[in-house]
């Protein structure tokens, strides 16, 4: 903790706020606690508080999504002589760059310990299950392309924007496979050829207008299929980007038509 590298973090699903001696105390039939990499975040949103939360806790059978977010708060009281412990709840971003701030300057060797409401996911809601396959293969299969890696992850997430969001996502659920920074990010696409078949092809996720796109994509055309996702260490050298399609334009924008991002050797 005294290098900075991480916080430890504790949450308490769906359990109960009361008042003593020092003020609030989170209580919890099963609190969970793990490290959130700053490296990874320093979590900048409420999505991705959230996301992490999600990814960390159970909540028993079904789909699940985080509520309300609490974060125990200790200040002093006036006159300097005493501490309380006050609920902050995490109601935007700024609020979570405000904690993580705070926490490291003024209580640096202390847990962040959150409440979180853990819910049944409403109908309505935007719920996406990914498979990530962090530094793996993808070789070509009877229906495209196919990713492989010796230890894929899932996990449960919402709908990003970001490009950022995306890859600080990816990081806190793969940590354990030695990835330190996410570079190239590839979406399992199923897109139809120009014969009329079926298959899969990589695009290469390279912005936060493909991270919007691709989940709309999933979300309307394949919503109950699993979201695989290809991850990898950031290359030595940057790869060069295409759209293959008719024409074969050399361009990186949303694929039109079956049109596909894909990375070309030099």
């Amino acid at each position: 903790m005294a290098t900075g590298e991480f916080f430890f973090v504790a949450i308490y699903p769906n359990g109960v706020i009361r008042y003593g001696e020092t003020g609030v105390m989170f209580e919890s039939s099963a609190p969970v606690m793990f490290p959130a990499m700053l490296r990874s975040s320093r979590l900048d949103t409420l999505n991705d508080l959230k996301n992490l939360i999600l990814a960390n806790v159970s909540g028993g059978e079904g789909l699940k999504e985080i509520g309300n977010v609490g974060y125990k708060f200790t200040s002093i009281m006036p006159g300097g002589r005493r501490f309380m412990n006050h609920v902050i709840w995490v109601t935007g971003d700024d609020h979570v760059r405000w904690m993580f701030d705070v926490h490291w300057k003024l209580m640096p060797q202390q847990v962040m310990e959150l409440y979180a409401e853990v819910r049944d996911v409403e109908v309505s809601s935007e719920f996406f299950f990914i498979v990530i396959y962090a530094n793996g293969v993808i070789r070509n299969g009877e229906n495209g392309e196919i990713f492989e890696s010796s230890k894929p992850v899932m996990f449960r997430s919402f709908g990003l924007d970001t490009l950022h969001e995306l890859k600080n996502l990816i990081l806190m659920n793969v940590s354990g496979a030695g990835l330190k920074e996410i570079g190239n990010v590839g979406y399992r696409l199923l897109s139809q050829s120009l014969d009329g078949r079926f298959e899969n092809r990589v695009l290469w996720v390279t912005g936060d207008d493909l991270v919007r796109w691709m989940f709309d994509v999933h979300r309307k055309l394949t919503p109950l299929q699993v979201m695989e996702l290809y991850a990898e260490d950031p290359p030595l050298a940057a790869t060069p980007i295409r759209c293959v399609g008719p024409g074969d334009s050399t361009r990186n924008t949303l694929p039109e038509k079956g049109h596909l991002s894909e990375r070309v050797d030099p």
